[in-house]
């Protein structure tokens, strides 16, 4: 089972899984680096098997592109998005290429026959309207970027939308786009079907042609690796690296082909898909055939094959691997023409430990109470009595937080924090402290709040122990004399305003854990009475106990709740 979302912090071991790879059945191996066991199918309830684009969101949920609509998947089961209708345009065209989120959690959903935004708080599909947009084939690709701009390949051209939506342009008419790619040069690569590729140096909107050697097909597929390597893969021609892409005093470029009788040479020419695996410094490459996977860290042009074999269980499941991705617990994930989706299983998969060496020697402990991980890879770890850390896992590096510019005006001598949650709509981070209630760093303006008795009268108690955002954003604030919630729009109400019968409240005492349920509840432990939950009932919102007990079977000394997929506490 892979944990897909991790919207709150109760991991109290810093533990990051990374995946672990052994040696497979039905392959051509010559690179031992990654030894690949078994691929496993997951689509038998996806409503189409012609998967064109694999996608994690920042929750975690995995979405498909498919020819049957946009699938979401949760780990668990799967809710297939149909895109609605256009009074306009009538049906939407469900044969959907590529999904993409932008920073304000909307969808970008590109189909056969137009732009489709889905928003993922409300649900609610918008067919995008501009005359550059209609009837537009989005097959190219999308681009997110930094600043929430917008870059689509289409039929139409590289057409560019502006992160208020109000303006469109055709940066690059005339020519229908095969595939692009956004390097860290702020470059747009562009191949087109007129086997041509370029280069868009966005800030000053200019277009160059790139020359590739003996380059007699067009570019199915373009990407960028971490050494900032680009790499084409073509509908015929195989595979092109451009080493050093942005020096063309250094630009040096090496071609791989399939070579007849050669089983450890490229599986095929025809390339679909490309994809770095940090972890193991291979290049996945999706082609016609199947599965090849190349060593980047050798000078061996040696390939590492996967391929259909049904005399071997758990072999590749269809040849033509359209897309390839990894989700953020390290799980690759294969998407194919007809063959649905696959996850990579490794043999040996194992825990790498972040021992905490450094701040072992800073502060004498490396007790973790606490931890959050954002989507800059960093680690946002509480240490029990001195605070918390922001940890870089990519460097090791670490700043206690009375080193980040952020936090200089606040207390120093903050030893706990309980509790880490993000607010992901609000672009937040919530620490939950022993004694100065919840700080709130906005991750966009870097700007922190404090939510405590000095900024909120009716917030009581400043010792909070636990936190929880629920499905309409709210944060609820667990303390050791009860309970509040800040609502979307920044209001705290304590719980005794909340549910009618509130002469109950004062049995709460201090709550240790709190979790939402599918149909709204919360739920929560106590140190004391037990569990209880706020539910609506015919009256409003009502506070109930349930007491737990061992001649019931049960333990009586509960210190943590969560609500698992099937609705089971």
């Amino acid at each position: 089972m892979i944990k897909l979302k991790l919207p709150y912090a109760y991991l109290v071991m810093a533990l990051i899984c990374i995946i672990g790879i052994s040696h497979s059945e039905g392959i051509h191996a010559a690179n031992k680096k990654t030894d690949l066991v078994s691929f496993v199918d997951i689509s038998d309830n996806i409503p189409s098997k012609e998967i064109q684009n694999i996608y994690q969101d920042r929750e975690g949920y995995m979405w498909f592109a498919t020819y049957n609509g946009l699938v979401r998947y949760d780990g668990f089961s799967y809710l297939n998005t149909k895109l609605g209708y256009s009074a306009e345009k009538g049906a939407i065209n469900n044969m959907v290429n590529y999904v993409v989120e932008d920073f304000n959690s909307t969808l970008w959903v590109g189909t056969n026959a137009g732009l489709v935004l889905l928003d993922k708080v409300s649900g609610k599909t918008t067919d995008m309207k501009h005359p550059l947009l209609d009837n537009v084939i989005v097959e190219g690709g999308i681009i997110v970027t930094k600043n929430n701009e917008v870059w689509i390949g289409s039929n139409k051209g590289l057409l560019y939308i502006s992160p208020d939506r109000k303006k469109v342009v055709n940066a690059v008419a005339g020519d229908d786009i095969k595939s692009i790619c956004l390097d860290r040069q702020e470059n747009i690569w562009v191949g087109t079907w007129n086997k041509e590729l370029y280069k868009y140096h966005v800030s000053s909107k200019t277009l160059h042609q790139v020359h590739l050697p003996n380059f007699d097909s067009y570019a199915n597929t373009i990407y960028q690796d971490s050494s900032e390597n680009i790499w084409v893969g073509t509908a015929g021609d195989g595979l092109y690296k451009i080493i050093n892409p942005n020096d063309s005093a250094k630009t040096a470029i090496r071609h791989y082909k399939n070579r007849e009788n050669d089983l450890n040479s490229l599986l095929d020419d025809v390339v679909y898909s490309l994809y770095e695996d940090k972890e193991s410094g291979n290049l996945w490459i999706g082609s016609r055939k199947g599965l090849s996977l190349l060593n980047m860290d050798s000078d061996q042009d040696q390939f590492q094959n996967y391929f259909p074999d049904e005399s071997k269980k758990h072999s590749l499941p269809f040849s033509e691997v359209s897309s390839i991705t990894s989700s953020r617990d390290g799980v690759i994930w294969i998407g194919m023409y007809g063959g649905g989706v696959s996850k990579v299983i490794p043999t040996k998969p194992y825990f790498k430990t972040i021992s905490l060496d450094k701040v072992m020697r800073q502060f004498n402990t490396r007790s973790v109470q606490s931890i959050y991980y954002d989507d800059l890879r960093i680690l946002w770890i509480g240490i029990k009595g001195f605070g918390f850390i922001a940890y870089d896992i990519v460097t090791g590096s670490y700043k206690h937080y009375s080193e980040l510019k952020e936090f200089t005006d606040l207390p120093k001598g903050i030893t706990s924090i309980r509790a880490i949650v993000a607010r992901r709509e609000q672009d937040e981070i919530c620490f939950a402290t022993n004694e100065d209630g919840v700080w709130v760093l906005n991750t966009k303006t870097g700007k922190v709040t404090q939510l405590n008795s000095h900024t909120i009268p009716s917030f009581t108690d400043n010792r909070v122990s636990c936190l929880l955002e629920d499905r309409e954003g709210g944060l609820w604030i667990g303390t050791r004399q009860g309970l509040g919630v800040v609502e979307k729009r920044g209001v705290y109400t304590p719980l005794y305003d909340i549910v009618y019968n509130a002469n109950a409240v004062g049995k709460l005492g201090q709550i240790l854990s709190l979790a939402q349920d599918k149909d709204g509840a919360i739920w929560g432990v106590n140190n004391g009475s037990g569990v209880f939950c706020i539910k609506d009932s015919g009256k409003g919102k009502e506070l109930s106990f349930y007491t737990l007990q061992r001649k019931n079977g049960l333990i009586d000394n509960v210190l943590t709740i969560c609500v698992d997929h099937s609705n089971r506490l």
